[in-house]
């Protein structure tokens, strides 16, 4: 039985989700720069297969969260980044970027 390419997809972005989700609660806000090796390390903890679109993801993420931090601003009504749920946020800046 083969995979569906959603489905391929849909796992990559699970993964960059769990890596962005983990590495952001532990260094904290603000533009991230991490080595593709920490994301290879972190799937094989799942026994994931380590996928292009889910790094590209993450990377993309990290460096960008600045000026995606800066459009969730300009359309949140009384809530600073700062105070919002991390896993809120986390989905925010992955849709954002």
């Amino acid at each position: 039985m083969t995979k569906a390419p959603n489905q391929s997809r849909h796992k990559a972005r699970e993964m960059a989700f769990q890596f962005l989700y983990g590495y952001l609660e532990q260094t904290g806000s603000g533009e991230q720069l991490f080595r593709k090796g920490e994301y290879e390390a972190f799937c094989k903890n799942f026994e994931e297969h380590i996928d292009d679109f889910g790094w590209e993801l993450a990377e993309g993420t990290g460096k960008n969260i600045p000026l995606i931090d800066e459009a969730i601003k300009k359309v949140s009504s009384n809530w600073r980044i700062e105070r919002m749920p991390r896993v809120d946020l986390t989905i925010l800046r992955l849709a954002g970027f």
